[in-house]
């Protein structure tokens, strides 16, 4: 299983990485999420190639994860915002598997925060952009207590184990828009309707080509877009 899944993590680096790719071990090392080496040519071989050692939690990531992951391969890449979502895709991921790992375990289910009502603005989603509605539960993620200077911020997430939609607590301010919100919540509503797409020997799919159109058509979608390109990092 290792095998066929690093080799499926190694072709789609090789796909984006200037440098050949020769072999991609995966690792269970939390401490270093990602090592790169470069390797003798060897076999008729012009030219070195990389050799990666990656935490298995990247074999199956997302595409965008995916080409953060190799912009750290890239020695001469801006690389603090490709760190930061790369750092974000793994401790989402951990917290899943926590909340996989017991499922006797109810998560605590918060929509009412210090400034909007999730349930409010999920609901109204519901009404008017879902048909048949969608059943998940949504709620504000865990307040962190001091907490590092990001580039980025992974905004909601959607659970599909415990069907449950979870947006990140920056959102909770009176600087964020309520059109901002509902887009960030319409987007992981959309996860529940059209989840991943697996096919053998291929990379999983995150975001399809009608969860993408859906995306597109909801109406501020594209205002949300600029106002997060504008106004994102402060609240990072």
């Amino acid at each position: 299983m290792d095998s066929s899944l690093a080799e499926g993590l190694r072709a789609r680096l090789d796909s984006l990485l200037p440098e050949a790719v020769a072999k991609v071990v995966l690792t269970d090392n939390k401490s270093r999420l990602l090592t790169v080496r470069s390797e003798p040519a060897s076999g008729g071989a012009t030219a070195p190639a990389l050799s990666i050692r990656a935490h298995r939690v990247f074999a199956e990531a997302p595409d965008e994860v995916v080409e953060q992951l190799a912009r750290l391969c890239m020695p001469h890449a801006q690389r603090r915002a490709a760190l930061a979502a790369v750092r974000d895709y793994f401790e989402a991921q951990r917290d899943a598997r926590r909340v996989r790992s017991s499922p006797a375990r109810t998560p605590p289910i918060t929509t009412q925060g210090a400034v909007w009502d999730l349930r409010l603005l999920f609901d109204h989603l519901n009404e008017h952009h879902f048909d048949p509605p969608i059943t998940a539960e949504v709620t504000w993620g865990r307040r962190q207590g001091r907490r590092r200077r990001q580039k980025s911020l992974r905004l909601g997430s959607y659970d599909a184990d415990s069907h449950l939609i979870r947006i990140h607590p920056a959102l909770d301010s009176r600087r964020v828009p309520r059109f901002v919100l509902a887009t960030v919540i319409h987007h992981e509503m959309l996860h529940a309707v059209y989840p991943p797409i697996s096919r053998p020997g291929r990379r999983r799919i995150i975001h399809g080509a009608e969860f993408r159109r859906r995306e597109r058509a909801y109406p501020d979608f594209e205002r949300t877009e600029a106002w997060l390109a504008k106004h994102l990092f402060r609240l990072c």
